[in-house]
């Protein structure tokens, strides 16, 4: 793994909602399955299908415009939404899920979808670092930390071959007493390569052909040891060696790949953003400079749509190699949490103007008065607001009957290991307690409602199991009939004394009041408060 050209191919070597919400959208999918889509699902249960499971980094709902309908921009030019004919595609073939959520930090999340259980359980809350950590956690799966049977153990004992590429975040380097080369084969893996934290973070090569660190200079673990790459945007190298692994693990099926993206993580200032597309591409601000070139920014929307439609492309090139066997692989494409908010400026007449480096900035931001983000843009990424964990959920493939419509239902991260257990036929481990529900049944038949009552999500600081905590903030939705009640709980002690907060908000439903965007404290008052705080209570204290 050595230096490459910039922007080129990395080296190839070795109780639940009675009904969909609109029945009308659902009509030409629906009756597609009914004419040939049973006969077709039972043919694919006969053998357990490859899943590639597909981690998208820093992207919510609001940034993709197949949930265009779900995003509510009260802007009548609408939001100049990245160019992902891939994700377009794969919506189009599959499930669209609009009631997902992950955890609001990327840690918390990848913990939960290896383990099937909530972060209050496995120690996970933050992101993991040396200095996010406590006495009862050094890392994911090791002791003193909660050791489970994970995901890649899980389905490699039903005859599984699991296979992991790209980011990873979930292990302490050696100097803090973790196992940070091993540990992603330590929890399971057959095979893993790729970074083990953001590339602007953690152990960090020195600057090298005067790139800084970042995600043109980064070291890439392969069989434990860090090589360094230089040259190559890390989200073009991730897929490509993703491509090579996918097709060594068509020797070994059916397999399990786990991608990892960094996109669209920031910092995307500097010259982080990605390389121009291919001549006759679309990538948004990439036919000359960028506008916003220059800014001291974090990141501007221009570059964060870049980063959109690269992944997107490397998507496709990756679905490209995996055509041979996409009749029986089973693709999974999730956001590891929602979108990364900046400062905003709010008028006296309570109007938002969205800065140059906002991820909805548009341009001509900074001299107009804008209000067409759908949420709040202080209450997005690492909070438990929707801004910060609804995110996109696609599934497509082998047992998607249907495709081409969406589902209401509840699903949480915690979820694709009760569900990627069922499809390789693979009993969960007695005993073990998991908060994980199957949404394989939503796949299978386009009139099922789910299982789901609940969804759960937090953020909590320090990692471990200590009940002394700086920070705890949680996301507690609960269904009743088409409604969606959510409660919304923080505590905080770290700058001064505790403080504990209260919201409820009425999510969705049948009345016009129905509040997605989270604009209306009901209050502790609300009737639906009482039943949804003993739900919530029953959760976290059972």
């Amino acid at each position: 793994l050595g230096p490459s050209a910039r922007g080129s191919a990395p080296p190839m070597t070795s109780p639940a909602l009675p009904l969909p919400r609109s029945l009308a959208r659902l009509a030409i999918p629906l009756l597609a399955w009914v004419i040939a889509g049973p006969a077709a699902v039972r043919a694919q249960t006969d053998v357990p299908p490859n899943v590639v499971l597909i981690l998208l980094d820093d992207v919510g709902i609001e940034q993709l415009a197949v949930y265009d309908d779900q995003n509510q921009y009260s802007d009548p030019k609408g939001y100049p939404y990245a160019h992902t004919p891939t994700i377009d595609a794969l919506a189009a073939e599959g499930v669209r899920f609009d009631q997902a959520r992950t955890m609001p930090m990327c840690s918390p999340t990848r913990a939960c979808v290896l383990s099937g259980v909530y972060p209050f359980r496995h120690g996970v809350g933050n992101v993991v670092f040396p200095g996010t950590s406590s006495p009862t956690f050094l890392e994911f799966n090791r002791a003193p930390a909660p050791v489970t049977t994970t995901l890649p153990a899980l389905l490699s004992s039903s005859g599984y071959a699991p296979f992991a590429v790209g980011k990873w975040h979930l292990a302490l380097p050696p100097e803090a007493g973790g196992t940070m080369y091993t540990h992603p084969i330590d929890v399971g893996f057959l095979g893993w390569e790729g970074v083990l934290a953001n590339p602007e973070s953690g152990p960090q090569p020195p600057p090298a052909g005067g790139i800084d660190p970042g995600y043109y200079n980064y070291y890439w673990t392969r069989h434990s040891v860090p090589h360094q790459v230089v040259g190559t945007y890390n989200t073009i190298f991730a897929t490509g060696r993703a491509k090579l692994v996918a097709g060594q693990a068509r020797e070994h099926e059916p397999f399990l790949l786990l991608l990892g993206l960094t996109a669209c993580h920031r910092p995307l200032d500097g010259d982080n953003w990605p390389p121009k597309g291919r001549p006759g591409s679309i990538q948004h601000g990439f036919t000359a400079d960028p506008p916003d070139a220059g800014q001291a920014v974090a990141h501007g929307n221009i570059r964060f749509r870049a980063a959109l439609e690269t992944a997107d492309t490397q998507l496709g090139e990756l679905l490209a190699e995996l055509e041979p066997i996409r009749e029986r692989t089973l693709v999974i494409l999730m956001g590891d949490n929602g979108t990364q908010g900046l400062d905003v400026m709010v008028t006296a007449a309570g109007e938002v103007r969205y800065p140059l480096g906002h991820p909805l900035h548009q341009p001509g931001d900074e001299v107009e008065t804008f209000s067409s983000q759908p949420y709040d843009p202080l209450r997005s990424k690492r909070t438990p607001y929707e801004a910060g964990v609804r995110v996109p959920l696609i599934v497509s493939g082998p047992r998607v009957a249907g495709p081409g419509r969406t589902s209401d239902a509840l699903v949480d991260t915690v979820d694709l290991y009760a569900t990627l257990a069922g499809l390789a036929e693979a009993p969960l481990p007695a005993g073990v307690a998991t908060d994980s529900v199957d949404f394989g049944p939503l796949l299978r038949d386009p009139l099922a409602v789910g299982d789901r009552s609940h969804s759960l999500v937090e953020f909590f600081t320090p990692n471990g199991l200590d009940q002394l905590r700086f920070a705890h903030l949680r996301g507690y939705v609960r269904r009743e009939g088409q409604d969606l009640w959510k409660l919304v709980h923080e505590i905080s002690w770290e700058s001064g004394p505790f403080a504990e907060t209260w919201r409820f908000y009425h999510l969705a439903g049948p009345s016009a009041a129905a509040d997605p965007l989270e604009t209306q404290d009901l209050g502790i008052n609300h009737p639906e408060f009482w039943p949804t705080l003993e739900a919530y209570h029953a959760l976290v204290r059972g």
